[in-house]
């Protein structure tokens, strides 16, 4: 079987498109979601993202002012990948704070469902092999597909 797109999905970032982010347990490394979007469409002609839906917290200030938030949504993401078609399913979030002190850093729900969208589409896209390697630094997927890949060509 022919995995010629499945190695491009799951090769490593170029170094340069690696960012690093430290939310207070250490630092962690990301790939701007628009990155992961280009990659897909380049590699998955057919690709289908489709929102599903959002998932809301409703929470209490310390008025007794109840909002509801947007904390997460649901994606489904399908293509064909080496002749076979291919679907996924995932849920985003979004962890910016409810409320917050500084009236500039306050996101309203349309910031929120952004935020989780693109955290939907990079999850959806790491269950196809993408950007895994930011997952676990121990890389092993992309030169086991190379390997798996030209032994069954031989074959």
């Amino acid at each position: 079987m022919d995995r010629t797109t499945q190695i491009q999905l799951s090769k490593p970032w170029n170094k340069n498109l690696v960012k690093s982010l430290n939310k207070g347990f250490g630092d962690i490394d990301y790939v701007e979601h628009t990155q992961v979007t280009q990659k897909l469409i380049a590699l998955i002609p057919d690709l289908d993202i489709e929102i599903g839906r959002y998932i809301h917290d409703t929470v209490e200030d310390m008025n007794g002012v109840r909002r509801r938030f947007v904390t997460g949504v649901e994606v489904k993401m399908s293509g064909t990948i080496d002749g076979q078609y291919v679907r996924r399913q995932e849920v985003g979030m979004c962890d910016k704070p409810f409320f917050h002190s500084d009236a500039n850093k306050v996101h309203n729900n349309g910031q929120r469902a952004k935020e989780a969208l693109s955290d939907a589409i990079k999850r959806c896209a790491m269950r196809l092999g993408v950007g895994i390697e930011l997952y676990d630094t121990d890389v092993w997927l992309g030169g086991y597909l190379e390997k798996n890949n030209s032994v069954t060509e031989e074959e």
